[in-house]
């Protein structure tokens, strides 16, 4: 039979009436035992736990031993999940397609300049020669302000 008491309490699970949450001690308590719940009342527990943590202004991080920190991400915890669409091996200086923007076309700039010297050295020191006096007016400075002829120059020459 249960008591008055009893009736007011608040549980983790309470279909079970297990992990009472009625005072800030037995919130600590529920967290240190959260893996003793069942797996299928996990997640009713972990978000009962969450809204009594908040309640009671609770500072705590549950270690990776316990299940808990699945669920639970402290207010003054900052998480960064990246770019939403932007994977890892590529980046802003780069179009969908594969193809560079203009901020890239300067960003790979060297990239450019090796390729062009690894060609050269393919097909011949003379065309090495030749694209590196046609280049050589051009300076680092140049290039924000003729980056887009300046590119568009080198990238016809390559390809």
């Amino acid at each position: 039979m249960e008591t008055m008491e009893q009736k007011d309490r608040e549980y983790g699970i309470p279909e079970q009436k297990k992990f009472p949450l009625d005072t800030r001690a037995h919130v600590i308590s529920a967290v240190k035992f959260f893996n003793w719940a069942k797996p299928r009342y996990r997640k009713e527990l972990a978000k009962n736990l969450i809204k009594k943590i908040k309640e009671y202004d609770i500072q705590l991080t549950p270690t990776k031993t316990n299940d808990f920190y699945k669920y639970y991400i402290p207010d003054d915890e900052v998480s960064h999940s990246g770019i939403h669409g932007m994977k890892w091996y590529k980046r802003r200086w780069q179009y969908k397609d594969g193809t560079f923007t203009p901020e890239g076309r300067i960003h790979y700039a060297d990239s450019i300049r090796k390729h062009e010297e690894f060609l050269a050295r393919k097909n011949g020191f003379k065309a090495f020669e030749d694209m590196r006096d046609e280049y050589s007016d051009v300076s680092v400075k140049d290039i924000p302000e003729q980056k887009e002829s300046f590119i568009e120059k080198i990238l016809k020459d390559l390809f």
